[in-house]
């Protein structure tokens, strides 16, 4: 997906300064100790926080903005370029703009992009921008996409389209640039000789021909834990389309660069068996962030119903997709406990 989403304003340039301090301040809060007793070291761990604190998006207030986008009236609507599904961005007064992915019989999965934002929220990461379902008529979206062959693959009830409509950031963000060998961050022992952590056909055929060893390059251990937690996230949801050859689905924002979790419509699908990909991308990963293990470990999948309970399009997931969330959460605590058992606290050092 290409679509343009970055910090910025929700109402104006109030906001706008408002997102820019709470950024610079959260980057803080990452790097000090914390006063329940947590410390930072020169490897970069995180202090402890309690994990029924969900985080907003880089610290910022959801609800006004969530609140804005499903009943503020649409001003102007254009058609969303790149990605296999048709999509929309809708602007709003005040600066405020979101971007709409219809249901559609084929593609985006639209209620995999609010129960990731519910469930990002729950284990207080903040990475996925403010998300929530709504109800549009559809001849307001319709003339932007008269010629668009997908047009025919979306869902219209008596006149009405549903979809998840993602808060837009305002300036565009770019792909996160990382150093050949990156992989040995996330690594206690020898790092895989092929990466798992690029699109599936290409790794097949990297499995194949078998990979040149490479130079470890030096630890960033705030881009480590961040990478880390992107790939405990994208297991939970069970998301296979993260990673492609220009990392064009692994985003950065801001002037620090830090990593959002954009584009979550691959997620929540039901499986006949899990993925060897996913599997093969979590058995990769040997170094986590405590805060995000213990908040995983204090998951309460009842919590999270309640959260998505609230959304206007509930339910957004059914008992086999909530079943197969806990599955795959099962799969990353037992990963992490077999790796604490061999490797003890080099296992968290985040």
């Amino acid at each position: 997906m290409t679509h343009s989403f970055a910090i910025g304003r929700a109402f104006g340039g109030r906001a706008a300064v408002a997102v820019m301090a709470m950024a610079c301040s959260t980057e803080l809060a990452d790097a000090r100790p914390s006063s329940a007793g947590g410390q930072s070291d020169d490897r970069g761990s995180a202090p402890t926080i309690r994990a029924a604190r969900p985080a907003p998006l880089f610290g910022e207030s959801d609800e006004p903005i969530r609140n804005a986008l499903s009943t503020a009236p649409i001003e102007a609507v254009a058609k969303g370029s790149g990605g296999r599904s048709l999509a929309f961005k809708l602007t709003f007064r005040d600066g405020l703009s979101g971007y709409f992915k219809p249901e559609q019989t084929f593609a985006a999965n639209w209620y995999s992009e609010i129960a990731s934002y519910h469930l990002d929220r729950e284990l207080g990461l903040g990475r996925v921008p403010p998300a929530i379902g709504r109800r549009i008529e559809w001849r307001q979206l319709s003339p932007r996409a008269a010629r668009d062959e997908r047009r025919d693959e979306v869902v219209v009830r008596d006149g009405i389209v549903r979809g998840s409509l993602v808060y837009w950031l305002t300036d565009p963000p770019e792909p996160v640039e990382l150093p050949r060998g990156w992989e040995s961050w996330l690594r206690i022992d020898q790092r895989p000789k092929v990466s798992p952590f690029q699109a599936l056909s290409d790794y097949r055929r990297a499995l194949k021909r078998g990979a040149k060893s490479r130079d470890a390059p030096e630890l960033d251990p705030v881009r480590a834990a961040e990478l880390s937690d992107l790939v405990v996230f994208d297991h939970l949801i069970g998301n296979l389309d993260r990673w492609s050859k220009n990392l064009v689905n692994v985003l950065t924002v801001g002037p620090a660069k830090r990593l959002v979790f954009l584009d979550n419509a691959n997620g929540f699908e039901v499986k006949a068996k899990p993925s060897w990909l996913l599997a093969a991308r979590l058995a990769a990963v040997e170094r986590f962030r405590k805060r995000t293990i213990e908040a995983l470990r204090a998951f309460d999948r009842k919590k999270l119903e309640r959260r998505m309970a609230t959304d206007p399009l509930a339910p957004l997931l059914n008992a086999a997709q909530l079943a197969q969330l806990e599955e795959r959460r099962a799969q990353i605590l037992e990963h992490v406990a077999a790796l604490e058992r061999r490797y003890g606290a080099d296992a968290l050092p985040w």
